[in-house]
């Protein structure tokens, strides 16, 4: 005991003022029922505080995230113990992860925090070459004959279509192309 103490109520050789959990069940004495029972004492579950929805751009036909834990209190002084249930990489869409908390004393709680893939990213399309068509007529039908590929994140290799006509005469066209992926996204 130091000189400003003169109760040891747990008799550990420290005194009252400086010893905040004499049971060591880590609730400060002045919040435990049973500061002397380290089996009494804690019934309160951690405390989520507010989780917020994540948006994650797709990295592929499935998403690896890496997950922050969301903050956790408790009336514990030792800090509680926080997993997830995630485990495998998220497809496009919405997924709801939990979140358990558990604290010293066993006591637990759950929390749901929602993660959205999306895909915001257009197709890419590789340089293009001139392409030679010989004519069939007059008019030539060119759409079967056109076969370009673009290339996305999420749905891989991508045909490209027509914009516009697909009858030409005879000579030098410029003609758009159009690479559209399955969350709307377009690259011309």
């Amino acid at each position: 005991l130091d000189a400003s103490e003169s109760v040891d109520t747990d008799l550990d050789g420290i005194g009252n003022n400086a010893d905040i959990d004499d049971d060591g069940d880590g609730i400060i004495d002045e919040n435990d029922s049973s500061p002397l029972d380290p089996s009494i004492g804690d019934t309160q579950s951690p405390v989520f505080s507010e989780i917020a929805t994540l948006i994650v751009e797709a990295t592929g036909l499935n998403t690896a995230i890496d997950l922050i834990a969301p903050e956790v209190s408790d009336n514990n002084l030792n800090l509680p113990i926080v997993v997830s249930n995630y485990e495998i990489p998220l497809a496009l869409g919405s997924h709801e992860i939990t979140w358990t908390a558990t604290d010293f004393a066993g006591n637990s709680t759950t929390a749901i925090q929602v993660i959205n893939i999306v895909d915001t990213t257009a197709p890419i399309f590789d340089d293009f070459n001139n392409l030679t068509i010989n004519a069939r007529g007059r008019i030539t039908f060119i759409s079967g004959d056109i076969n370009v590929l673009a290339t996305d994140i999420v749905d891989g290799e991508i045909s490209a279509t027509l914009v516009g006509g697909e009858q030409y005469l005879s000579g030098r066209h410029l003609v758009a192309l159009v690479a559209e992926d399955s969350s709307g996204n377009s690259a011309m």
